[in-house]
Parts: structure tokens; C-alpha cells; sequence
């Protein structure tokens, strides 16, 4: 990226300022920095005037959603005061990263800024480097690879951080290394960033986050060559279910064998999680578990013991809070003042929980016992349009739309499923993830505009 004369201050602002934004959007703590860097971002936007007017015509399920937050407010929820903090805590942010996420991408294609993959990868990479630096420094420290070392509370509260900023880090570098560059040293610098992607989820040990950052590195190479291929329709969605199921196992046995402790006893685990009635195992504990065990007369192993006993966590916790939380939303189909501590609030209507869990560990379920069953449909419908916007743009010539479109696709498609086993529709995880995919479909929208086709 080429540095723009100084005298260009807003310019420059506008970039430094995102940057700043993107690298400390995972590093707990920073909360002030990033709103501030965001204020700063929204004033210098005013000032350059990006074209956001007519991308919110083409966005017709985001004003659908902004409307039903609303009515939700005002006139679903039963408690307006909680309603209204619950939507400046989460929403309002949503909405207002979504617009700045779209000025930006807009912005940086109106200015073809074409390193700006590159910028943004590594900008989301500094967490990782910091972590992987404080690791060397622990493994002299203490003479052994420290697994599962997070970094200082500081740099992380949990190896979940590192994997959120992994993986949008390693769409924005690998669509850069596929399609941005001929610069040998570029690439280069993309690939070891790339690499911090995947090493750092690795040593911290996050299976969510080495997964899906596979994931995302096979989906978006799979995606690429594809499209420079010929084949006829049938081919097309053959090879992409092929693609897609290979993308699973391998995926999942990168997974198992770089992290083994976390995939131990993983088939009595998912048993146990789907045991019973949840509710009354979450109010009762473990002796509710023993009890449903011997009744069915499964033999409880030393192995099968001490999954029971660390039922508060772990993968069977997990599957036991999300089918609790299937229920409560069945009792609650509205949703419960769009609160991202809805979970809590219903199962503390039903007793005072033995397994401590502060959500479902399922974004869907979060945020559809949150804004209920018709908010839980609009979001899909968004995430599914943005999806639909990549895969239409990479019919486009232009390599810069191809690389916003491969992006596109793979954020979409990724913090889908990505939800299913964790709580992202909440804090900065909702924030990135709307700022991420409005930015890429912001930038699709100018460089389809300049190219003066319908989209």
C-alpha cells in the first residue's frame, strides 16, 4: 500500500484508525480504545462522504432487521427498560459497526487501496504475534512449550479470543495471497502471517479456532480453483458437496490429532451431552446423570466417572446447556428483551442452576432466545444475503471484486457454523463479524458501481 501524502490527513486517518480498530478488536481490556478509534473513524467518513446512502437501497434485509429491532423493543418485549439496554449494549453496535464496516469498504475500493487485504490481515494478526512472542518467552521461562497458554490476562482472557482473530485474519490474508499480489515479498509476509493463524490457536489450544481456521484456509483455496474451472451445473454443485464434506473431515482431523487432549472420549461425551432431560440435569447436576445412567443400565466406566464429574464444562456441559436452551426457547419463541444474558434469565426462572454456564455456547440459540424465533430468521436471511452477494460478484472480471467476493463468502459461511458451537452473536465477536461482512460487501457494492453494472 502505498503511503499517501501527508498533507492528505483524513486519508491517512482514515487508515491508521482502522487498523488501530481491527488489531485491538480481540485483546480484552481495550474496550475505550476501540469505541474511540470507531468515533474518530465515523467523523473522518462524514467528512469524505462515502456513497452509504445508495448501498443501504441495495440492503433491504439489514433495514428489515433495524425495523424488527425495534418493534421488538417497543412492542414484543416485556420489559422496556431492559429492552432498551440490551439494545444499546448489542444491536445499536451491530447496526452502527455495520454502517462504518460498509463506509469503509466503500471508501477504501472509491481510493483503490489495493494492499488493504493485506493491512487488514495483519492488523488482525498482531494479537497472535504478541501471544506467540509471550509463548517464547514462557517456554524459556519455565524450559517446555507451554500448551494452552492464553498470554497475560491482559492479551487474552481465553483461547477463544486468539481464535476469532485468527480466523478473520486468515480470510483477508489468504484471498490477498491468492489474488492481491505478484510481490514475492508481500506474499511472503502474508504467508507468515497466515502461518501465526494457525500456530497460535495451536499452542493455545483452541479447537474452534484451529478448525475453523482450516476451514476457512480449504474453503477459500476450494472456492478459488474452482471458478477457474469449467464445468456444467451438475459438476458444479457435485464437486462443491464433495468439497464441502472433505473441508469437514480434514478439518476435524487436523483438529484431533494437533490437539488430542481435546478429543478425548469425544464419542462418550457427545452420549452424555444428549442424556436425559437437560433442564432438570442443569438444576440438579450430577447426580441426576448417575441416576438416568443406571436406568438405562450403561455401565459407568472410570472414564465414563470422570466425564460426570466435569460436567460443568466440556463438550457434554455444552450439548446439555444448548438442548436446555432449545426448550427454554420453545417456552419463549418471542425472545426475552433481546437480552444477551437471556439464557440465564429463563433458566433462573426454573431453579438456581448447578451447572454454571453464562450462555448456550450456540450463537443461533443466543440470539434467538434473545430477539426470538422471527429475529433468529431475519439474521439468517442476512448472513445467507451476504453469502448469496459474494457468489453473484464472482462471476465479475475484476480481481479486486473476486477477492472481496471469496471474502464474503467465507466470513458469511464460516461464522455460521461457527455459531453453532459458540457464543459469537454477542460483544466484540457480533461487532467484528458485522463490520467484516459489511466492509466486504461494501466494497463489492463501489466496485460494481464503478464498473456500472447492475448488481
Amino acid at each position: 500500500m502505498q503511503i499517501p501524502n501527508i498533507k492528505n490527513s483524513p486519508h491517512l486517518g482514515i487508515i491508521f484508525f482502522t487498523l488501530i480498530l481491527c488489531s485491538v478488536w480481540n485483546i480484552p481490556h481495550t474496550i475505550g480504545i476501540r469505541y474511540l478509534a470507531a468515533i474518530i473513524l465515523i467523523c473522518l467518513l462524514i467528512w469524505r462522504k462515502p456513497n452509504l446512502i445508495d448501498y443501504l437501497k441495495t440492503q433491504t434485509i439489514f433495514i428489515t432487521l433495524c425495523i424488527y429491532l425495534l418493534i421488538h423493543i417497543f412492542f414484543i418485549s416485556d420489559n422496556l427498560t431492559l429492552a432498551i439496554k440490551s439494545f444499546n449494549q448489542e444491536w445499536l453496535k451491530f447496526i452502527i459497526f455495520t454502517l462504518l464496516g460498509a463506509s469503509i469498504g466503500i471508501y477504501f475500493f472509491s481510493n483503490y487501496e489495493k494492499d488493504i487485504f493485506l493491512w487488514l490481515g495483519g492488523a488482525f494478526s498482531i494479537p497472535l504475534i504478541i501471544h506467540l512472542a509471550l509463548v517464547i518467552l514462557k517456554t524459556i521461562q519455565v524450559g517446555s512449550v507451554p500448551f494452552g497458554y492464553s498470554g497475560y490476562s491482559a492479551l487474552s482472557e481465553s483461547h477463544g479470543d486468539l481464535g476469532y482473530t485468527a480466523l478473520q485474519s486468515s480470510i483477508f490474508l489468504l484471498t490477498f495471497i491468492l489474488l492481491g499480489t505478484q510481490s514475492k515479498l508481500k506474499k511472503s509476509w502474508a504467508f507468515f502471517l497466515l502461518f501465526c493463524c494457525i500456530l497460535s490457536p495451536y499452542l493455545a489450544q483452541s479447537r474452534g479456532g484451529l478448525i475453523f481456521v482450516t476451514f476457512s484456509i480449504l474453503l477459500i483455496t476450494a472456492i478459488f480453483y474452482s471458478i477457474k474451472l469449467q464445468f456444467d451445473k451438475f459438476k458444479n454443485i457435485f464437486l462443491a458437496t464433495v468439497i464441502a464434506i472433505l473441508i469437514c473431515i480434514f478439518s476435524v482431523k487436523i483438529a484431533s490429532i494437533a490437539l488430542p487432549s481435546k478429543w478425548v472420549n469425544m464419542g462418550q461425551k457427545i452420549e452424555l451431552g444428549l442424556i436425559g432431560d437437560p433442564i432438570e440435569i442443569i438444576c440438579s447436576g450430577n447426580q441426576k446423570i448417575v441416576d438416568d445412567l443406571n436406568h438405562r443400565k450403561i455401565p459407568i466406566t472410570n472414564e465414563l466417572k470422570a466425564i460426570v464429574d466435569d460436567i460443568n464444562t466440556g463438550t457434554a456441559a455444552r450439548l446439555t446447556v444448548a438442548r436446555a436452551g432449545i426448550q427454554l426457547l420453545m417456552e419463549n419463541p418471542m425472545g426475552i428483551n433481546g437480552s444477551k444474558n437471556a439464557y440465564q434469565l429463563a433458566i433462573s426462572q426454573k431453579c438456581s442452576p448447578t451447572i454454571n454456564m453464562a450462555n448456550t455456547h450456540n450463537g443461533w440459540l443466543d440470539l434467538a432466545l434473545a430477539l426470538g424465533i422471527p429475529g433468529l430468521v431475519i439474521f439468517l436471511i442476512l448472513f445467507m444475503k451476504y453469502s448469496w452477494t459474494g457468489i453473484k460478484a464472482l462471476k465479475q472480471a475484476d480481481t479486486y471484486i473476486i477477492m472481496a467476493s471469496l471474502g464474503l463468502i467465507a466470513t458469511a459461511t464460516i461464522w455460521m457454523l461457527r455459531g453453532i458451537l459458540d457464543a459469537t452473536s454477542r460483544d466484540q465477536m457480533l461487532e467484528m463479524q458485522a463490520f467484516c461482512l459489511a466492509l466486504f460487501s461494501g466494497f463489492i457494492f463501489q466496485s460494481i458501481k464503478n464498473h456500472k453494472k447492475d448488481f
